[in-house]
């Protein structure tokens, strides 16, 4: 099993370069045309990646139960961010590059969708009866 998973691995890493000769990025470093196709193959390779980090850090609230489909739909985008950043020259494994991005890409959503402080029950009911008392 081990042997398989090196293979992969190193079957990701060629992808990778490949990939990455295929950039064309101007002065700005904005990525201008790359291919595509190989591109959704990476990202066909590693979606087990985003189901993983979702299921790890998105998984005990309520909330984000309800709202899984969105944040595997965001994790997906984010993943398609860390295909186009990664440098395999300079040594570092995808999944810990990738990690990062898909929950960056998560967390926008959710402060997006979620206000940011959570207020307290008891400061709620406490603002409320101020506010019904005027």
């Amino acid at each position: 099993m081990a042997t398989m998973e090196t293979k992969q691995l190193e079957d990701d890493l060629e992808l990778f370069k490949r990939y990455q000769q295929t950039k064309k990025i101007d002065e700005n470093g904005k990525l201008l045309t790359s291919d595509q196709k190989l591109r959704n193959d990476l990202a066909q390779r590693n979606a087990k990646l985003v189901t993983f980090v979702i299921n790890k850090f998105y998984s005990k609230k309520q909330k984000h139960k309800e709202l899984r489909s969105d944040l595997l739909q965001e994790g997906h985008l984010g993943l398609f961010d860390a295909i186009d950043g990664f440098k395999p020259e300079l040594g570092f494994k995808f999944s810990t590059y990738a990690t990062w991005w898909i929950r960056q890409s998560v967390n926008s959503f959710l402060l997006d969708d979620e206000p940011m402080l959570h207020i307290p029950s008891h400061v709620r009911t406490a603002r409320n009866k101020i506010y019904n008392a005027t």
